[in-house]
């Protein structure tokens, strides 16, 4: 498997995060209620969220067309816990974050967190960073949380979270959120095969996907080459896509028995209905693939 590590934090986790401080702290309705986010952010983000002229600025000046996504981070986000909790319903207690980034469920959730082992994912850099601004924000560690660095070039997922105690004969749920499209193809079809074949039956698996652009409507394929330049200028390039059309068929053909498919255009409608003026642009789907149990 090809390594995603980095020697420096990622930029896109600190937007991510950024983009949760900025949602909680001037949307409304607030759809996901992070209020560690702003804590985690770095100074500069952590100077715009707390300034409603300067988070004004920001959305509608300096980031007008970025500032689309900040609903799609939340609801995805929204989507994956939704997800994570019917797991917990059938019994499941484990819990792996890939690419966890400056993550606060932990802290954010604890009545799910002392139900579960977690298993934190990610870049050494990027993890190391959260951990120092936890501590630099008197935010203890979580008993629940296990912290995962591993070089994916040199070992598999499983056997790196094996390594840390993970127990492969029990079933566990793998949140994979804004990582698929900066990996290449071919290990995103890796993983999940790794999780069909290498994890007990019943575990699942929530991702995100960038649609492909054939597929994107007219009017939004602009927006989808534009976000696309402003990731690789972060360093951060997009490297696969998937088809919403061909997506359920090949997720069957890994092995995966039950699938919740959300693809682009029924994101927001169906998960903040309630909302009608919540939209996000339909250049992401979400995905969740559940083992035969």
């Amino acid at each position: 498997m090809e390594s995603i590590l980095s020697k420096r934090p990622s930029k896109t986790a600190e937007l991510v995060t950024a983009a949760r401080a900025v949602h909680t702290r001037h949307d409304q309705p607030v759809l996901l209620h992070d209020p560690f986010a702003v804590q985690l952010c770095g100074r500069f983000w952590k100077t715009i969220s707390n300034s409603s002229l300067l988070t004004w600025i920001i959305r509608n000046v300096v980031m007008r067309r970025q500032v689309t996504l900040i609903h799609f981070i939340v609801i995805r986000a929204l989507y994956g816990e939704r997800q994570l909790e019917q797991a917990i319903k059938r019994g499941v207690k484990q819990f792996v974050i890939i690419g966890a980034g400056y993550d606060s469920f932990a802290f954010r959730r604890p009545e799910l967190a002392k139900q579960l082992k977690i298993y934190e994912l990610d870049m050494p850099a990027t993890q190391q960073e959260k951990r120092n601004r936890m501590k630099k924000a008197g935010i203890p560690e979580p008993e629940s949380v296990i912290y995962v660095s591993s070089d994916l070039n040199s070992e598999t997922l499983v056997d790196a979270l094996i390594r840390h105690g993970f127990d492969p004969q029990k079933p566990a749920f793998f949140s994979w959120f804004g990582v698929t499209y900066y990996l290449p193809h071919s290990t995103v079809q890796e993983t999940l095969s790794l999780v069909v074949n290498k994890t007990a039956p019943g575990s699942s698996i929530a991702f995100d996907y960038l649609c492909n652009i054939k597929e994107v409507p007219d009017k939004y394929q602009e927006l989808h080459q534009f976000l696309g330049k402003f990731v690789s200028r972060r360093g951060e390039p997009w490297r696969s896509d998937m088809s919403p059309t061909h997506l359920e068929l090949q997720i069957q053909e890994h092995g995966f028995s039950h699938i919740n498919h959300l693809t682009p255009e029924r994101v927001a409608p169906e998960l903040v209905k309630e909302h009608s003026t919540i939209t996000c642009p339909p250049i992401f789907g979400l995905c969740t693939a559940t083992t035969q149990n």
